[in-house]
């Protein structure tokens, strides 16, 4: 994984090696995906706070959400299938 940030976004860029890529679970969370979480305040707190968000990109370009002010309006992603598992 890759990370980069401006001043408006926060940049993410993968590659997730896997050679059986899973989406049957109904639980977003036990789909391959790659995760990001934020921590807005760097409290490094022990459970979930306001400014905490969890997004989830599925291999597929499903985005699921975790965190109260965690929206879809908040992220941009794109997914591409590879050889050996996905980008």
């Amino acid at each position: 994984m890759k990370a980069l940030w401006d001043n408006e976004y926060l940049y993410v860029y993968g590659e997730v090696k896997d050679a059986e890529l899973d989406n049957t679970s109904t639980q977003a969370h036990e789909v391959d995906s790659l995760e990001v979480f934020i921590d807005e305040n760097n409290a490094k707190a022990d459970s979930y706070q306001d400014d905490d968000k969890q997004y989830r990109i599925s291999y597929e370009n499903a985005q699921s959400f975790n965190g109260p002010k965690c929206t879809a309006d908040n992220v941009i992603s794109a997914a591409r299938i590879t050889e050996d598992g996905y980008v």
